[in-house]
């Protein structure tokens, strides 16, 4: 397994914090989904992944630009997804202009 201070050098809002240091709503959101990520990176719970990775390329969001690693950006996706009454491909056009803001 690799040092916890691998994966948070991989993230732009969660520095390992108990609690969100934003007052921004979607920045504390983004934060609290990026200590989601890095949990499960550093546990043993990194297959939950799997699926979020598949809907993700599925969804042709595999070219997203930026230095976020594949399974946050997979699991954010399936975050964001959750809340839209779209179909998958619809919400990954709205996805990329939430994630260009962003990241």
């Amino acid at each position: 397994m690799k040092s916890k201070e691998f994966y948070l050098q991989q993230l732009k809002y969660f520095k390992g914090e108990n609690e969100s240091p934003f007052d921004d709503n979607n920045k504390s959101m983004l934060w609290f989904y990026e200590s989601v990520w890095y949990n499960y990176m550093t546990t043993e719970n990194k297959g939950l992944l799997d699926e979020y990775i598949s809907d993700f390329k599925y969804a042709e969001l595999s070219d997203l630009p930026g230095d976020m690693p594949l399974g946050y950006k997979a699991l954010l996706f399936n975050r964001y997804m959750k809340g839209s009454m779209s179909s998958m491909l619809d919400t990954a056009k709205e996805f990329r202009a939430f994630y260009a803001e962003y990241y």
